[in-house]
């Protein structure tokens, strides 16, 4: 289960506020449905996902390894430890340090958002008033070892 944050303060995220649930991945495909969202200050509705490409994975947690070494133990997986948001300057930073561009999706409420088993992912509200449903999707025998493999 992912708690998404209401506004985060935080020292990876270089003090910037955020409505957001941290980056993370699941092992399952997961369909993602806004239920519900009060307008945002700015006349948004609605939240903003980024979401990596499997192959980036590796890339991204270098380029989190790396900015963050003094804050990251060495076995510590930034994925999976659910601590770090990607802001719009972090990704500037990883776009030239490790050629990675996430996809970046807008949803509206009503809409729903698939993610792909492995997509290291993380999602900005509009506001902190949202209502979000998440359906792991099921998984056939044959997918299981490549499973495994995206943990990893």
């Amino acid at each position: 289960m992912y708690n998404a944050r209401g506004i985060c303060t935080c020292a990876h995220n270089n003090g910037l506020q955020d409505p957001s649930t941290f980056l993370h991945l699941d092992l399952c495909p997961a369909l993602n449905l806004m239920l519900w969202s009060q307008e945002g200050y700015d006349g948004e509705i609605g939240a903003e996902w980024i979401v990596f490409k499997r192959k980036d994975k590796d890339a991204v947690r270098r380029f989190l390894k790396t900015r963050f070494q003094d804050s990251i133990g060495k076995d510590i997986d930034p994925i999976l430890s659910q601590q770090f948001y990607f802001n719009s300057k972090l990704l500037e930073e990883l776009e030239v340090a490790e050629n990675v561009r996430p996809y970046r999706r807008k949803q509206q409420m009503g809409e729903a958002i698939l993610i792909p088993a492995g997509c290291a992912h993380q999602v900005k509200t509009t506001q902190a008033y949202c209502l979000k449903i998440n359906i792991l999707i099921f998984i056939a025998g044959q997918e299981s070892w490549a499973l495994y493999k995206t943990g990893r």
